[in-house]
């Protein structure tokens, strides 16, 4: 990665196996990258959801800071994604973990700024999938005065086709900026393609100033029931106030399609 290598380790003693993150030796000199090394650990470390990977000790050794993860054998979603679109069940049950696991986030706080489908790992080995968040490298604390702003000052981070508006604009952000990363990871879960498709820069502009198109101008044949789509262009809001309140909620809307689509569509505002 950017300011790491993840090593795969085996603890001796508990003869279990750890993902150790240590930073890259080259950016020892940089201040500001052992800062935001350093952020991470300590925001991590305030999460304890089996939607999100643990980060369970942190420390230097020869100089070089590390955290230690949980290690998870899972695909990335990215990788899944290859084979999209997917199933409405089985897309439906891996976002409703995605919230689960923002949510507690945004409980304790933490804002991921950098949600995408090659920060989520999918673990088949139970009888269900079972989704975890990684990597909160660039995370930062939902601090509406602006006070904890170590990661953004001076740069825009964040993958273009993943961002919202808000965040690439460099506007106030908050904690919604990861319910529109959610909605173009659920976007491209249904229709197999992302809403805008182009270079880093084209991206992020279309994200701030061209509407979301419908799935069917993106997917032609694709077939995605209404109710879905528009909860999708409900997360895909320009404005962060348009967008559902929390990941919370989103997970509500997502249960209500599963056992009342009737209820859901009208949230949503959609005539069956």
């Amino acid at each position: 990665g950017a300011t790491g290598s993840v090593y795969l380790s085996h603890h001796t003693r508990l003869d279990r196996l750890f993902a150790v993150k240590v930073l890259h030796r080259r950016l020892l000199g940089s201040g500001t990258a052992q800062r935001r090394f350093e952020r991470e650990a300590e925001l991590t470390s305030r999460l304890s959801h089996h939607n999100v990977v643990r980060v369970v000790d942190t420390g230097t050794v020869s100089g070089l800071p590390y955290l230690a993860m949980e290690f998870v054998e899972g695909t990335s979603l990215g990788t899944i994604l290859v084979d999209a679109p997917l199933p409405q069940p089985r897309a439906l049950a891996l976002l409703r973990q995605l919230c689960a696991g923002l949510s507690h986030a945004h409980d304790a706080g933490l804002v991921h700024r950098d949600l995408k489908p090659s920060n989520l790992l999918v673990d088949s080995s139970g009888d269900d999938e079972l989704l975890r968040i990684v990597d909160f490298g660039i995370a930062i604390l939902d601090d509406p005065e602006g006070t904890d702003r170590l990661t953004t000052r001076g740069v825009v981070l964040g993958t273009p086709d993943y961002m919202a508006p808000e965040l690439a604009l460099g506007t106030a952000i908050d904690h919604r900026l990861d319910l529109y990363a959610l909605g173009v990871i659920a976007f491209e879960m249904f229709a197999g393609v992302k809403p805008f498709a182009g270079d880093g820069v084209d991206v992020a502009l279309a994200h701030v100033n061209q509407p979301i198109p419908a799935i069917a101008a993106r997917a032609p044949g694709v077939a995605v029931d209404p109710v879905v789509e528009a909860l999708i262009r409900t997360l895909l809001e320009k404005a962060p106030a348009a967008r559902p309140a929390s990941a919370q909620a989103v997970r509500k809307l997502l249960d209500l399609i599963d056992s009342d689509r009737a209820a859901a569509a009208a949230a949503l505002g959609v005539t069956l």
